[in-house]
């Protein structure tokens, strides 16, 4: 059951978590990390080409508030984001919920999704989420130290950003955990639209998935 579990989940630096908890100030956590990464732009380690970026703090601080502010209205267990090196701005998110019955902690999924045992079918789950309008998907299964897993690899176009404009592809890369002995899965969800960063979001996010790991709570 979820409200007996909870998972734990690690990721290296660029990522960072957003802060879920009402408790911690959005504005004060935003204009920090903000700082945080501005003098990461200028770090050492950072390939002298990405250095002629010069991120505005003024403007990642509200970008990461409004992030927080989605993060906390969608409220996932986890939300994760990334700045790559010499990127000033970053739509670069991954949100980590349990999907199951209508428990304590878990998204609402409707009996549709749930096999004879009341378990989250995975089949089921990928059949629901799995979009065609810009491609077949890329669908796999293997394994991972929390139990088996599915991964989706898709693109499918945004909302329009503007009357005269064209749709975003959005770039998704979902993976659904089965945890030996759960009634729910636990799914990870990845959103970027910067083509450019698909080598380097996709390990990471695998990575990421292979570190999950459910602990009683």
């Amino acid at each position: 059951m979820t409200e007996r579990a909870q998972f734990l989940v690690e990721y290296p630096s660029p990522w960072f978590e957003f802060p879920l908890d009402p408790d911690v100030d959005p504005d004060r956590w935003a204009d920090a990390k903000a700082e945080e990464l501005v003098l990461a732009a200028g770090g050492e380690d950072v390939p002298e080409i990405t250095r002629i970026l010069r991120p505005d703090a003024a403007a990642l601080a509200a970008e990461l508030r409004s992030r927080v502010s989605e993060y906390r209205r969608s409220a996932p267990s986890h939300a994760l984001g990334c700045y790559p090196p010499g990127v000033d701005t970053s739509d670069v998110g991954m949100e980590i919920s349990w999907w199951g019955p209508d428990e304590e902690g878990s998204r609402v999924t409707d009996s549709s999704l749930l096999d004879a045992e009341g378990l989250v079918d995975l089949d089921r789950f990928v059949e629901r989420v799995v979009v065609h309008e810009l491609g077949d998907p890329l669908v796999e299964k293997d394994e991972v130290g929390a139990g088996p897993v599915v991964r989706i690899r898709q693109n499918y176009p945004g909302k329009r950003r503007s009357w005269f404009g064209g749709r975003p592809v959005i770039r998704a890369l979902t993976h659904a955990i089965r945890p030996r002995g759960m009634t729910a899965l636990v799914v990870a969800n990845t959103l970027w639209t910067d083509a450019g960063l698909d080598e380097y979001i996709e390990p990471w996010v695998d990575g990421i998935v292979g570190t999950i790991r459910v602990v009683p709570a």
